[in-house]
């Protein structure tokens, strides 16, 4: 699968139960010094091919992080 920064966020929001709003943001509103392309991902075809390996998908991932962390305070 695949994600933005924003997808990411929101996830770990509602995983955590916290009243937050965030709002998505277009990333030429940054006015980053570096140029970033109008769309690009992470491509893992490669590695899981070369090196024979199952990734899961981020959400998956990230739920067993956030499963083992303990936030004490936010």
């Amino acid at each position: 699968g695949f994600c933005s920064w924003f997808d990411i966020a929101n996830f770990i929001l509602t995983k955590m139960q916290i009243d937050t709003k965030i709002n998505k943001i277009k990333t030429e509103s940054l006015n980053l010094p570096a140029k970033r392309p109008m769309y690009s991902k992470l491509n893992c075809e490669k590695i899981k091919k070369d090196f024979n390996l199952s990734i899961p998908d981020w959400e998956k991932s990230l739920n067993i992080f956030l499963n083992k962390i303990k936030i004490k305070e936010i």
